[in-house]
Order: structure tokens, then sequence, then C-alpha cells
């Protein structure tokens, strides 16, 4: 991999049944379902030569919002007419590595970060919906990514989670030192979902609180760079860099950060404008993970595996036409669950590919253990359900398509109607049933802005019926047997996760 400054300077879960795995021994410290972990089999390569895993999350930042995902002749511009942040740092990592376009999410925060750690759909883990102040979070048992590695020590893997936590931080599980509690070996950022003001917000140090003063996207980066200055050049790291950026409150970032002009900083301006100061955050968020990226070439570590992912889709407030602001995060809708997903390092050859593959947030969970040597379904205990593909073949391999066929996708407990229930999709179709037991069903193929419920036809009026009918958008027929065939599938694969669920 060319140095990650020098790539700068050129661009200035599954629904199928849960599988079974062997028992292993005991993690010490760790009760229930997550106390057997370990004795999974390390390949000599491996553990041979330090691995480093760089995760940065981007909050509430939908495909629909980055240009590179709207860039289809790759001339280094939005083909669609519309208004996009300037994002190099980011075009990079999705120019100069491996682009997905078919990544999946939840349609809130807390639930995306839950899978992510776990490797479990929010079914499994109970967290449906964007959790509230000292609202109860992962359960305290929850083999969680971290606590995974940790049971490795001959691995040798320093942990650290940088930014928002947003999982639950009640007395059960730690308090204030919540994810310490669940494996990570530092943490310093937000523990609740929004930093309420960018400039002044409350910054938790390995379960020590205060108020900071520093804007905190700057902040989070400031922190990273600090934790990677205590490592040692032969140790092996995983770093989640969780942004607080975008989310709201919407706001006035260091002009130094962004292009987005002269920005005045009152709520009038923003209500006005809400685009603009969007665009300047991401701008902002961009600006600082080239900083971070320039800072691991300086401590002389380029040879680090960078995943760049969002959480969910974008505000209602921010989304362009053709997407809708009723469905944009919070919803089961693509403006809601459809994510950008980058990686770039030594891990993904043949770099500069684009992958339609089909992905969920929870695959990181299986992926990066796969980078540290590891496998899941070897190594963890056999009462434990999770969700989580690895998509390390696709990084190896040019040729591979990936091994998930259906994602699903679920949200329950929260307040906008149209995020509640569960969605699945295969490779071109998508079905949604709603909590009140209606279903909706798209093309996406043809209908990515899901225009087009096939289950409601004018010629036809129900859905019973329009099971039964011919399928034609732009002149692509789907045959009558084929669209049948597909969403029964995917019927009952949902009906096989909620089974599996309990849900």
């Amino acid at each position: 991999m060319k140095s990650l400054a020098a790539a700068l300077l050129l661009v200035a879960c599954a629904p199928e049944p849960a599988r079974q795995r062997a028992s292993a021994a005991p993690h010490p410290g760790v009760s229930g379902p997550g106390a057997a972990m370990g004795e999974a089999s390390v390949s000599v390569e491996t553990a041979a030569r330090p691995r480093r895993v760089l995760l940065v999350i981007a909050d509430d930042l939908g495909v629909e919002s980055l240009g590179v995902y709207a860039d289809r002749d790759g001339d280094g511009h939005a083909d669609d007419g519309r208004s996009y942040a300037s994002t190099p740092t980011i075009d990079g990592l999705c120019n100069d590595g491996l682009r997905f376009t078919e990544a999946w999410a939840h349609p809130t925060c807390s639930p995306s970060r839950a899978s992510m750690l776990t490797g479990r759909l929010g079914a499994r883990t109970g967290i449906g919906h964007a959790i509230a102040r000292g609202e109860p979070g992962l359960d305290s048992a929850e083999p969680t990514l971290p606590r995974w590695l940790g049971a490795h020590p001959e691995l040798g893997v320093a942990t650290a989670l940088v930014g928002k936590w947003h999982l639950g931080a009640t007395d059960a599980v730690g308090g204030d030192d919540a994810p310490g509690f669940f494996g990570w070996d530092h943490f310093s950022g937000l523990l609740e979902d929004s930093v309420g003001d960018y400039f002044w917000w409350p910054r938790t140090h390995d379960g020590e609180t205060a108020f900071s003063d520093v804007y905190a996207t700057t902040a989070h980066v400031d922190d990273a760079l600090g934790w990677l200055d205590d490592r040692q050049q032969d140790e092996s790291w995983l770093l989640w860099v969780s942004l607080t950026a975008p989310h709201e409150p919407l706001h006035a970032p260091p002009s130094h950060l962004h292009s987005q002009g002269p920005l005045a900083a009152d709520s009038s301006s923003v209500r006005e404008d809400p685009l603009t100061y969007f665009q300047a955050s991401v701008e902002a968020s961009d600006s600082e993970l080239a900083r971070l990226l320039a800072g691991l070439d300086a401590r002389g570590m380029s040879d680090v595996d960078v995943i760049f992912v969002g959480d969910n889709g974008s505000s209602g407030r921010v989304v362009q036409a053709p997407w809708a602001a009723g469905q944009a995060k919070e919803t089961l809708f693509e403006g809601g669950v459809h994510v950008p997903l980058c990686v770039a390092g030594p891990s993904v050859a043949q770099p500069g590919r684009i992958s339609p593959a089909l992905v969920h947030v929870v695959d990181l969970y299986a992926t990066t253990g796969a980078l540290f040597g590891l496998d899941p379904v070897a190594d963890l205990p056999d009462s434990h359900r999770f969700d989580s593909i690895s998509f390390l073949p696709v990084l190896a391999s040019a040729d591979a398509a990936g091994d998930r066929v259906f994602a699903t996708t679920d949200g329950f407990g929260g307040n906008n109607d149209n995020g509640q229930g569960e969605a699945i999709r295969d490779a071109r179709f998508k079905l949604v049933r709603w909590a009140d037991g209606s279903e909706s069903a798209f093309d996406l193929e043809q209908d990515p802005h899901e225009t087009d419920d096939l289950l409601v036809n004018e010629d036809h009026g129900s859905e019973s019926d329009m099971r039964s009918a011919d399928h034609e958008v732009d002149g692509d027929a789907v045959e009558e047997t084929e669209l049948v065939s597909r969403l029964d599938a995917l019927s009952a694969q949902l009906d096989a996760y909620r089974s599996d669920t309990g849900r």
C-alpha cells in the first residue's frame, strides 16, 4: 500500500439461521454467553507480524451525502448535479482501496454500533433504537470485539475506542467506565448520543468525565494520536475512531477545517440553511481524518487497514432530492440504512475496486476478527447466536462475490413509524415488514429511491394480488414466477429471523 500521506496528496445480518460453533476456553472476568472465548487457531503469519486496524465511524452519514458514491464514471466528480461536501480524504480511501456499494446498517446509531461491536443484529442485542440517557444498553455478558481479542493474549492486540460510545452507561456496566467494562483498553470521548455543543461537551477519559472546550472532532483525533504515541512499532492494535460528526447539532466548525465560507454560529442561520452547516461538518471530519492518517505515517504506522463506514443514513433535514426527508435516518428505507463502506490497506488486493457484494455493518465484527487471524465460528461458545459474516475474502480477491446472500435490518422501540419493523434484501429486491404487519417491496436495481412499492399496484390493488402480477420498471420486465419466488424467499428469511430471535 502506498503511504497514507502520499494517498492524500494524490487526492489533495444475515437472516440465515445462525451457525453453531465449538466450545472454547472461558474468558476470565466474563460470565454468561460471553464467557467461553479463546483457543481459536491463529495463523503463523498473523502472529509473526503486527496487525493494525483503524475503524472510522461517521455519525449520521448515508451514501447520498458523499459525492464519491455519485461518481459513476470515475472522473472524480459527482454525476447527478447535486451539491456535495468536499471530502478528498474519504474519496481517497474509497478510490484507492475497495468501495462497497451495497452496505447496510440499522436505521439509528445505537443498534448499528451494537451490531459492529457484537456481530449480532438488533433483535439479538435487544437494542432497536437510539439509547436514551440512563437507559440500559448492551447486555453485560456480550462477547464484544475487544473482549474477543483480549481472550487471545498471544496476539498482543491493544484496543482503544475514541469518540462516541452510545451503548449504555448504567452502574450495572461500569457507569462512566462502561467502554472499559466491555473490554476496551482505553476510551476517550462521549458516552451519550450527542455532544449538545461541539465546543463545550462532556469528555470521558477512562471513567473520568470533565467538560472540554476543544472542538469535538478535533479532540477525538487528538486523543487517537495521543494513544498511538504510546504504541510500540511492533505492536498490533485496533483503534475505533467513532466521530460524533456530522450528527446534530448542526453548527459552524472552525473555519480552517471546511470550505463553506464564513458561517454565522446563530441558530436562525442554521435553520435557514441546514445543508451548508451539515456539509461544513462533513468537511471538518474529512480534514481531521487527513490529520489522523498523516499522523500514522509520521509514526511509521502506515501499514494499517483503514475501514470507513457510516452508522446510518443522513438526517431528513439535510437529504437532497430525489431522496425524501421522510425516508432518511430513523427509517427502514434506503435513506436510513444504506451507508458508505470503504476499506484501504495491505489486506485489500488489487486496490481501486468497487464491489457490489452485499454487506452489513454487523459483518465488521467477523471481518475485524479475521484480520487478526480469528474465526468466530470456531472461537465463540456454541450457545452464542450471531449474524456476522466476514467479507475478508472480498478484500483479498477481486473474484470473490461475498458470502452474504441476504441482509437484514430492524428497528423497534423508537418514535418514527417508518423505522419500526424489519427489512430484508437480496442482490436486487427488498421486503419491508412494518410493525403494524403490513409489507412493502422494492426493486432496488431499478428503483433505488423506493418510489414504486411493488405491493401497491393500481391494476391489482392488494399485496396478495401483486404477488401474482408481472412487474415492469423502465422496460425491464421481471417474470411473474421470479418476482413471486424472490419475495417469498425474502419473507421466509424474515420469518426465520423472527423465529430465531423470538421476536
